[in-house]
């Protein structure tokens, strides 16, 4: 008998980190003209992988269970699937339609449900489920903090062949809902809701990524790192500066504003160029600053889960970071972060630009510090 999967795609997701809002919920997008993000991309980049699995292997005995056009069966056939349409949303799409479609795939007896989207996407499915099926989330959004999500889009590829062949244990998820206005104008973390759900993890590795760990650093570290980096720092060197505690300190320190400790800033020693920068402003200053070549990069591993690139500084284009020299690239962490995590990783969907910034790399966890730690694609 044919396992049922569905699939439901929030096409917008995604959208509010290239455009430094951290998130898209509670915009009007369609009213703008604007219909797709990066999780249609992501969508259709796992689906890519899923029928590999399916290709290459014997577990073809799926259906597939999608809503009409961008919501799934858009991506599903641009890689050649052939799914089951079980609701109809209406473009532009909407919070009701994820609900919608979430309780269609409950009563069409999927046994999973995979969505490709963010935090609030996932609180969508889980209102529009009940709670009656697994949920396993594929990252495309902007605020991707919960642990029900894959660390990556092949990540996600390896839970389905997982859930395919029976290699899988059912188990507990965190989805955690952030404050996206507080974000937005404060930089401050306000968990707006918790839950705790349904899914699943292969028995073979970890491909789940962990929640985010919203439990302030050691202040001491973190101002030693950013006084001892900024006396280091020479005048004229252009800079981006990430997200984070520690990343933040510095730009203080070097005179650099910073809107909010989730801001993406960039300019150079006692001068600002853009302090919570769009993806535009950060082509602006390379250009300016005559190419990603002349940029040091500043980054900040993000709590528990270890992520330097590709989440939380989406603002940072890829064809800037192509032409950052990974000598350029300096990470940053306290001892006891860097204590905590096993390895770093990075995650753009560009391979190339992922084995880039691949090896083992110097961190920098002191005045004085360092400690080597390997960065993987996630």
């Amino acid at each position: 008998m044919a396992k049922k999967i569905a699939l439901i795609v929030n096409p917008i997701a995604g959208i509010g980190g290239p455009l430094s809002l951290k998130g898209s919920d509670g915009i009007p997008w369609g009213e703008l003209g604007i219909h797709i993000g990066p999780s249609f991309k992501a969508s259709v980049l796992f689906l890519k992988f899923a029928r590999e699995v399916l290709e290459y292997s014997e577990l073809n005995t799926i259906e597939l269970l999608t809503p009409s056009g961008l919501m799934g069966e858009i991506p599903a056939r641009e890689v050649g699937l052939n799914p089951k349409i079980i609701c109809d949303p209406k473009e532009p799409t909407s919070k009701n339609d994820t609900l919608e479609c979430s309780a269609a795939a409950v009563e069409e007896g999927a046994g999973i449900i995979i969505f490709v989207g963010g935090d609030g996407t996932a609180i969508d499915v889980l209102e529009g489920s009940g709670k009656e099926v697994l949920l396993l989330g594929v990252p495309g959004g902007t605020k991707v903090y919960s642990s029900i999500f894959a660390r990556s889009v092949q990540a996600a590829s390896h839970l389905f062949a997982s859930y395919l062949r029976g290699d899988y244990i059912t188990t507990e998820g965190e989805i955690i809902l952030v404050d996206e206005i507080s974000l937005r104008e404060t930089g401050e973390f306000k968990i707006s809701r918790m839950e705790i759900v349904q899914t699943i993890e292969s028995k073979s590795g970890r491909f789940r990524q962990e929640s985010k760990d919203f439990l302030a650093s050691d202040e001491e570290e973190i101002e030693e790192i950013a006084t001892c980096i900024a006396e280091e720092i020479q005048d004229r060197t252009p800079l981006i500066i990430g997200p984070g505690r520690t990343a933040t300190a510095i730009s203080s320190a070097l005179g650099i504003k910073k809107r909010n400790v989730l801001s993406v800033s960039a300019g150079w020693k006692g001068k600002t160029f853009c302090e919570d920068c769009t993806s535009l402003e950060i082509l602006d200053f390379s250009t300016e600053v005559g190419g990603g070549e002349k940029i040091k990069l500043i980054l900040s591993p993000i709590g528990r889960s270890g992520f330097i690139l590709g989440r939380g500084n989406q603002q940072i284009p890829l064809s800037v970071l192509n032409k950052i020299p990974i000598e350029n690239l300096l990470i940053v962490a306290t001892r006891t972060k860097a204590a905590r995590l096993r390895r770093l990783l990075v995650d753009l969907k560009e391979r190339a630009i992922e084995e880039k910034f691949s090896g083992y790399l110097r961190v920098r966890i002191g005045c004085n510090e360092e400690t080597v730690m390997p960065i993987l694609p996630a």
